[in-house]
């Protein structure tokens, strides 16, 4: 083996790994490497990819499983994980539980020509469409977003203000805490509006009422996740943060992601009409992605993991936390245009956060 178990120790804390993928899968390892968040192998049986799963995560892949064979039957495959020789979508080791995932022999998609961004969105649009008919075997209540929203934006609230209560008192406060209370209080006013919103244009019962359209989300698309092989087949992958919610929420973090990269408003604009070649949006839907725009999805992640969870340490929280701030301080602009354009192309007004117009 080219590689030794010292340093896939290293890599994963765990001293006995080929032993594990001996006994649970009969394989051996050949070769390995970190890529991409996973641990690629090469195994005896071909390439493969070990992925760590989130503590109280398991029965997520479970419900990966079940989606995938919805999704094979409409021709539509994505990555999910090899049984065991018990039939578990996972494996425990020492110190975590892991997944082992087919590799994908593919090039991430590079989203360099808009012809790229129209490919995907039309994919996305597809994935939706293929799940409105969706019956898992089980409720898997914890990942039901649908009609939640309302609650989240709230429980949101609270811990934004615990987390700036927690870094005003802090005897040694780092430049994180620092950085982030320069922050709270404009963070802190969009979720409050976000909130007024949301309860003005009757969110959880305009969310309830598009499921016939679509019942899952990814929830983290961007181009890392995004592979294209020779063909021009599409795969998504990494379905870590799958949940059972309504395509606008996938929708408005793709537009946004989108913004955060090119910052043109005319690749959202192809986005949405490349989309809706395969799906069309109903109107109610254009506001739901005006509120899922304004919440501040990665600034509350980077500061749940830095002081509820505490997976991440002052370094390695700098750079999140700035890239963060960035994509808030793009925000407003952001929300400007897209009304813009949906009433110039669409022909449909959404109501506007008072406060944000105020402040521009």
């Amino acid at each position: 083996m080219s590689v030794t178990m010292e340093e896939i120790k290293s890599w994963t804390g765990e001293s006995r790994l080929d032993d594990y993928l001996q006994s649970f899968y009969n394989l051996r390892i050949i070769q390995a490497k970190p890529m991409g968040g996973v641990l690629y192998l090469k195994t005896d049986q071909g390439p493969m990819a070990l992925k760590r799963v989130r503590k109280g995560q398991k029965d997520r892949f479970k419900l990966i499983l079940e989606l995938s064979e919805h999704l094979e039957k409409i021709d539509l495959i994505i990555p999910t994980p090899i049984l065991t020789a018990i039939g578990k979508p996972y494996f425990d080791g020492f110190h975590y539980s892991y997944v082992l995932m087919p590799w994908i022999k593919a090039n991430p998609v590079q989203l360099l020509r808009l012809e790229e961004w129209q490919q995907v969105s039309r994919f996305l649009a597809f994935f939706h469409k293929t799940t409105k008919n969706f019956t898992p075997s089980n409720s898997y209540r914890k990942y039901q977003e649908t009609g939640k929203w309302l609650a989240t934006f709230k429980q949101t609230y609270r811990q934004l203000e615990l987390f700036q209560i927690a870094a005003r008192w802090t005897n040694l406060p780092t430049e994180v805490d620092k950085t982030w209370l320069s922050y709270a209080s404009y963070i802190k006013g969009i979720t409050e509006n976000l909130i007024e919103y949301y309860l003005k244009i009757g969110g959880d019962k305009t969310c309830k009422e598009t499921v016939s359209y679509s019942r899952v989300c990814h929830n983290n698309i961007h181009r890392k996740n995004l592979l294209i092989t020779h063909d021009d087949q599409i795969y998504l992958i990494d379905w870590n943060d799958v949940t059972f919610n309504t395509r606008s929420a996938d929708l408005a973090r793709w537009l946004q992601y989108a913004y955060g990269r090119t910052g043109s408003i005319e690749v959202l604009k192809w986005i949405l009409r490349a989309y809706q070649e395969v799906s069309p949006l109903i109107e109610s839907e254009y506001a739901l992605i005006y509120t899922q725009l304004l919440f501040p999805h990665h600034l509350f992640r980077v500061l749940k993991a830095f002081y509820s969870e505490q997976t991440l340490g002052v370094e390695s929280a700098k750079p999140y936390f700035r890239c963060a701030a960035k994509i808030e301080g793009k925000k407003l602009d952001l929300l400007k245009k897209y009304t813009f354009l949906i009433r110039e192309n669409w022909h449909i007004s959404v109501p506007e956060v008072d406060w944000m117009e105020n402040r521009g």
